[in-house]
């Protein structure tokens, strides 16, 4: 379980727990840029499948996979498991004002306030550095197309990486939403990816998506920013 929570602690960097000011917020940024942040600011609802791949300290490639269910404002449900395991490994659910962390195999589960900007795809430069980003090249045509960008990722990422980390690389869509995102250490070798799938833009929900109920007989441990539990599960 160590492994497991470390990996999941990894990818939670990417897709759960940042909590950074947005990137519109700083600058300057590229045109391409602005204009797709806006885009995806305006999707009212997102759900998608992932897959994550990380890198640990020994060399090996552990691979998590889940489901992203996201709707304006702040709530989102979030299943990750070991790839080819039907085994959950974490969930988390968010109805706007508390989120639940759960983790199963160790019957953890913490209540946390919402934080102002939930990360995920629809916050395609959260995670980068204001001033570093640049655009690299637009690839494909049509509702297939991507469009490249890289830059410094902030200092949450980079500190207790298992590798070093130098970029981020993102690969977003039209809509303004990410649709894959590498990690690269100084030699520009990937050390961390995550690839989005099946995304479904302003997408109905109903109420019982963005509900939790605590599984009887398990503690609940209230904590303050959901930024907080990747470093409280190490």
């Amino acid at each position: 379980m160590k492994r497991m929570r470390h990996v999941i602690y990894g990818a939670a960097l990417i897709v759960l727990c940042c909590t950074t000011t947005l990137f519109a917020e700083g600058g300057p940024f590229p045109k391409e840029a602005q204009e797709l942040a806006d885009k995806a600011a305006a999707l009212t609802s997102y759900r998608t499948k992932f897959v994550l791949e990380t890198k640990e300290e020994n060399g090996q490639t552990v691979r998590l996979e889940g489901k992203l269910s996201f709707q304006q404002p702040n709530r989102r449900r979030l299943e990750i498991r070991e790839k080819g395991s039907a085994e959950l490994a974490q969930s988390i659910v968010s109805d706007g004002k508390k989120e639940w962390h759960y983790y199963p195999a160790t019957n953890s589960l913490y209540r946390v306030d919402v934080a102002k900007e939930i990360p995920g795809p629809h916050r395609p430069f959260g995670e980068i550095e204001p001033g570093t980003l640049h655009f690299v090249e637009k690839r494909g045509i049509g509702p297939d197309a991507r469009l490249r960008f890289e830059g410094k990722p902030v200092s949450a990422i980079v500190e207790g990486a298992p590798v070093p980390i130098q970029t981020m690389r993102v690969d977003v869509g039209e809509d303004g939403l990410v649709r894959e995102l590498y990690l690269l250490d100084p030699k520009g070798e990937q050390v961390f990816s995550q690839v989005y799938s099946e995304v479904e833009v302003n997408a109905p929900f109903s109420q019982e998506e963005f509900t939790f109920t605590p599984p009887t007989g398990v503690p609940i441990i209230e904590m303050g920013a959901s930024a907080a539990i990747g470093n409280e599960k190490q």
